[in-house]
């Protein structure tokens, strides 16, 4: 028979075809073959340059000085973690080349170079030793050639130890920065916040530029401007945020909630979970946090920064977003002294559908009965137009009186403390910034609910009747009426 070695008791032998996978090994002294070389430094500071570029040398010049050897190209990845391949750019394409045909070998420094991930390192390799012809990889450190058949075992132990190398690296790094970290040293880039520049020394500087930036979003926040607002709001006049980009409403609140406009400094607010994957989330408690008062030069005083806190943790201004904003209507009659008015919907042939609201202990069956409000609906039109005709009061007030307008005389005759008088000032802001109604016409104007001044200084408003008393959160007792008129005076006939 063709092509068979006859062998004792009749046995034939069929010789391969094709050279074994194993065969394909040593690489010292496979000929005419395409090579390409894989280095990688891990940081961008000067020495480590150094070694990424001396790695470039020296792979193209012993791969083109090699007889039997084909360059087949460079692969570097600069400033890259080795612990995961997703980002290294030049690793993937290398990846990529090899599967194409246009590689037979890799010859690369160390498994560490290659990757400190075992299953990234096992998976690209095997992946590559299947190929068709396979592609083998080089290892100069641990002599290691991945078509050789001890190569498997070795690069699994060695792999192994790489990762392990790594994981320690990361737990000396994180011990190191904890280390810093309880003694006050921040690790922190100024870069990326809007209001700091790093001086010479170290210290941090007030860029008074990005720092009113900064000012005016506490402001309008404490004024009662909602985060979508606020960020409206610098998006038209052009400000934009420390990496140049337009404002939405999160990166707003991220402003709000950073204790370092107040000069202080909360550190390990985050941490990283898998060394592998480097996930980062918040710390909830697995690590410890450390916390400096006064650590830096404020943008924002203390008394407006507490008072941002206490609006951005305030329910009622969570709860602004859902329903009514009258949520905390109470009756003056109520037993319980809660918020027990309840909004519902009618509909009419004539006015359509609107909203309503009922004092609950004024219904026939109920057990506790309410005789202030006689059955009587409230419409919430009338307890939107109330309350802003209330507050154009004020406004004119204000206007015609200056230091002697009636809101003013009634605050000075509190017991106040900075928290109030921070509040007082914000709404009189508030107030005055209000859109001016003398150009309107003759018709019926009704101005649209501030909803941003009612939920963030009106704590509760107790209902007697026609009169709404507004309980603030300066301290002094706003009074509107006008709360019983008909739906007639708001939608048309």
């Amino acid at each position: 028979m063709k092509n068979k070695i006859q062998a004792e008791n009749n046995v034939f032998v069929i010789p391969a075809t094709k050279p074994s996978l194993w065969s394909e090994g040593n690489l010292r002294t496979r000929m005419n073959i395409k090579v390409g070389a894989y280095c990688r430094v891990s940081t961008d500071n000067e020495e480590q340059h150094s070694s990424y570029t001396k790695q470039k040398q020296y792979y193209e010049s012993l791969i083109q000085n090699r007889e039997g050897w084909h360059f087949a190209g460079i692969y570097a990845d600069e400033a890259i973690t080795g612990t995961s391949r997703i980002k290294r750019t030049e690793f993937n394409r290398m990846i990529d080349d090899a599967v194409n045909g246009k590689l037979d070998y890799i010859v690369t420094k160390s498994i560490s170079r290659f990757a400190r991930n075992t299953v990234d390192t096992l998976e690209c390799v095997r992946r590559l030793r299947l190929l068709t012809p396979p592609v083998g990889v080089y290892f100069e450190k641990e002599n290691i050639d991945t078509l050789d058949t001890a190569g498997e075992l070795f690069l699994t132990i060695l792999s192994a130890m790489a990762q392990d190398e790594s994981r320690s690296i990361g737990d000396n790094v994180r011990w190191s920065i904890q280390k810093n970290f309880s003694q006050g040293k921040p690790t922190i880039n100024l870069n990326r916040m809007l209001g700091y520049d790093m001086g010479k020394n170290g210290e941090w500087l007030i860029n008074e530029k990005q720092a009113e930036t900064v000012r005016i979003i506490f402001k309008k926040y404490i004024c009662g401007l909602s985060a979508y607002r606020i960020a409206k709001s610098l998006n038209e006049k052009k400000l934009l945020t420390v990496n140049n980009k337009k404002w939405n409403s999160g990166q707003v609140l991220d402003i709000i909630k950073n204790e370092k406009y107040v000069g202080d400094l909360e550190m390990q607010k985050n941490i990283t979970v898998d060394m592998l994957s480097h996930k980062v989330k918040k710390n909830t408690g697995e690590a410890p946090r450390y916390y400096i008062k006064n650590h830096h030069a404020p943008v924002i005083d203390r008394a407006t920064w507490e008072l941002a806190q206490e609006i951005y943790n305030n329910k009622l201004f969570s709860d602004k977003q859902i329903g009514s904003p009258f949520k905390n209507i109470r009756c003056i009659c109520s037993p319980d002294n809660g918020n027990n008015f309840m909004r519902s919907h009618y509909n009419s042939k004539k006015y359509g559908h609107y909203p309503v609201w009922k004092c609950k202990y004024s219904a026939k069956s109920s057990e506790k009965k309410c005789t202030n409000c006689s059955n009587k609906l409230i419409y919430e039109y009338a307890l939107k137009h109330s309350f802003m005709e209330m507050l154009y009061n004020i406004k004119n007030d204000l206007s015609q009186h200056g230091e002697n307008a009636d809101i003013i005389n009634e605050f000075n005759k509190l017991q106040k403390n900075e928290i109030h008088e921070k509040h007082f000032e914000y709404f009189l802001e508030c107030i005055n910034s209000l859109p001016d109604l003398s150009a309107k016409n003759s018709e019926p104007f009704f101005p649209e609910l501030d909803e941003d001044i009612y939920h963030q200084f009106i704590e509760y408003t107790m209902i007697c009747g026609d009169r709404a008393e507004y309980y603030t959160s300066f301290g002094v007792k706003l009074v509107s009426c006008g709360n019983l008129r008909s739906i007639k005076s708001y939608l048309s006939t």
